[in-house]
């Protein structure tokens, strides 16, 4: 596996749980949510630079992992996921190579998991890989669309999908693998047409489509780690 380097975004507000701690600081088996695929990316995939996006409350996950290498980014306003990891972008400018994009609430995922999918990814020269699976409960999560030949095509948020969009039942899992010399441009391309009004990161998809890019999906079996 080539080198890489991790975006992983802890910028929510996770509103839902009604608390005031933010939700990837509840505590699981002793530690914070966000302290699992943190570790997991830093001990088994050996990532670096490892970025961690934060909000207004990001004081408290520096606080936390002030003894471990990480590189803060902060993102002011909450305007989409496309947007935080763009607040990224000056900590990894020197950087060359894919980077991997992820939330900061996927406790269960494991290296054994992450690792095959970005051997997949780069066996297959991808631009852009995300990580998706069947899921038997699908609502909530983005939906993915495929074509006639079982392309990816795009990926379509709840909120955004059409009543037969939402019987599909494979799912985005919310992490992607994305190469440096797309990721930046295609960022800047993507727009706020949605109903949140926000930047949303899986229209990268749609992106990297328009410029015939490689995209590549893996679909993990076991869909509760996602």
């Amino acid at each position: 596996m080539e080198t890489i380097a991790t975006i992983i975004l802890a910028a929510g507000k996770g509103t839902r749980m009604k608390s005031s701690v933010p939700k990837i600081l509840h505590p699981m088996a002793g530690e914070p949510m966000i302290f699992y695929p943190i570790t997991t990316i830093k001990d088994e995939l050996n990532a670096n630079p490892l970025v961690v996006v934060v909000g207004k409350e990001g004081e408290k996950i520096k606080v936390y992992f002030e003894d471990t290498p990480i590189l803060f980014a902060e993102q002011p306003e909450p305007l989409g996921t496309a947007h935080a990891v763009m607040c990224g972008k000056e900590l990894l400018k020197n950087f060359t190579g894919d980077i991997l994009i992820m939330c900061a609430d996927a406790p269960l995922i494991t290296g054994v998991t992450l690792r095959k999918f970005i051997e997949k990814c780069q066996k297959n020269k991808a631009v852009i890989g995300v990580l998706t699976t069947i899921h038997p409960n699908p609502y909530g999560y983005g939906r993915v669309i495929r074509d006639e030949k079982g392309f990816v095509t795009k990926i379509v948020e709840e909120k955004d999908a059409t009543p037969e969009e939402k019987n599909i039942k494979e799912i985005n899992s919310g992490i992607y693998l994305v190469n440096s010399s797309f990721l930046w441009q295609g960022l800047s391309e993507i727009e706020a047409n949605n109903v949140q009004g926000e930047y949303y990161l899986t229209d990268l998809l749609e992106v990297a489509r328009k410029y015939k890019k490689k995209i590549v999906a893996w679909q993990t079996e076991d869909y509760e780690e996602v």
